[in-house]
């Protein structure tokens, strides 16, 4: 599993030459990007050099490299993407963003220095075990499942994460469908959280490694067919 970690600078030129130059970067993209055109061009010279940018004998214009062109293409134009944020004790994890198309699956996110990165996914299971893995479950968990659900707000006040997934399918539609699901780790367990009309009667119930798996599985897969 390839990772492509790029600045501002480097995914600007990298959109720039996948939209044929339908992406135009003028005054206002440079403010918004926080970017200059003297870190654009050395930005292109970076990514030549990585291998990333790429020029046929005889070319003038650069293209962009294969392996990342799908990556970015997945993430920038997905079927369906799947957004998750975890939320531990005094601290929150990056968004991150699971694109899928028939082509790929890649995940992207920006990290603590404000960079991007890119990479792909051989399979859904992997997808599955990084989400399970980053959310704090683990494999060394109780199995509780044969206690009562709780309320959501006592189990909230003991846990030591909080984890939401949004499963968008068709995202760029005015109105794309939307599912979501949400799990906690508490007393050593993980609970997921049943929906209700009311938030203040929300309660969580306990589940097993597997089972968890299967449900984020089971929302993935069902937005994605």
């Amino acid at each position: 599993m390839e990772t492509y970690i790029l600045t501002s600078a480097e995914l600007a030129v990298l959109t720039k030459h996948l939209s044929g130059g339908a992406f135009v970067l003028d005054e206002a993209a440079y403010a918004d990007l926080g970017i200059t055109p003297e870190q654009l061009n050395l930005a292109e010279d970076q990514l030549a050099e990585r291998g990333l940018l790429v020029r046929s004998p005889g070319e003038q214009e650069a293209g962009v490299s294969g392996d990342i062109a799908t990556v970015l293409a997945t993430s920038f134009a997905p079927d369906m993407v799947c957004i998750v944020r975890t939320q531990r004790r005094n601290t929150a994890e990056p968004v991150v963003y699971y694109s899928f198309t028939p082509e790929c699956i890649a995940r992207n996110y920006v990290d603590a220095a404000g960079q991007h990165v890119f990479c792909e996914f051989a399979t859904l299971d992997d997808v599955l075990h990084e989400i399970l893995a980053a959310s704090g479950v683990t494999a060394t968990q109780t199995d509780n499942t044969s206690a009562a659900a709780q309320p959501l707000d006592v189990l909230l006040a003991e846990s030591e994460t909080l984890t939401l997934l949004m499963a968008v399918i068709d995202p760029a539609q005015p109105q794309p469908q939307v599912q979501n699901l949400s799990w906690l780790v508490a007393r050593n367990s993980v609970w997921l959280v049943t929906a209700e009309a009311q938030p203040s009667t929300a309660s969580a119930r306990p589940v097993d490694r597997l089972e968890l798996q299967q449900a984020i599985a089971k929302t993935l897969v069902s937005d994605n067919s």
